[in-house]
């Protein structure tokens, strides 16, 4: 075997695993769930929320008002929730509560559950769709 030979067999694995590493660092992490369309979380169909977690942050839980097209757009700032919290359950689910602020009156506790695809707002029994995002970037289309 020529040298040439030798240096291609040496050289090969360690060129697949820099082209595996580069491909894998260049993927999205789809970091958030979130509701695909409004859920009535408190009980009031008008106050319906789009709702995301990021189940890696104990207090990564934000809501926006859906705009024109449902949660895909959104017609208010995306705010994150007062009193936050996150739990990865061994299940696998996840549940999250947050303050919502209220125009008169005290704030309400919403609390939902994210499982396989759906989220559950444990107040009113609703569930809705959820979808994976790598970003919370929303247009702003009221």
């Amino acid at each position: 075997m020529n040298w040439r030979a030798s240096n291609h067999a040496a050289f090969m694995p360690l060129f697949v695993l820099l082209v595996t590493l580069s491909a894998a660092s260049c993927r999205t992490t789809e970091r958030y769930i979130a509701t695909a369309s409004p859920i009535d979380a408190i009980g009031v169909s008008q106050l319906a929320l789009c709702v995301a977690v990021d189940p890696g942050n104990v207090q990564g839980v934000w809501w926006w008002r859906p705009g024109r097209s449902g949660c895909s757009t959104r017609s208010s700032s995306i705010v994150q929730g007062q009193v936050a919290k996150v739990t990865v359950l061994a299940s696998g689910n996840i549940e999250a509560s947050f303050q919502l602020p209220m125009q008169v009156g005290e704030p309400r506790k919403v609390e939902l559950v994210f499982s396989a695809g759906t989220v559950q707002a444990s107040a009113t029994g609703v569930s809705v769709r959820s979808e994976r995002r790598t970003a919370l970037d929303m247009p702003e289309k009221p």
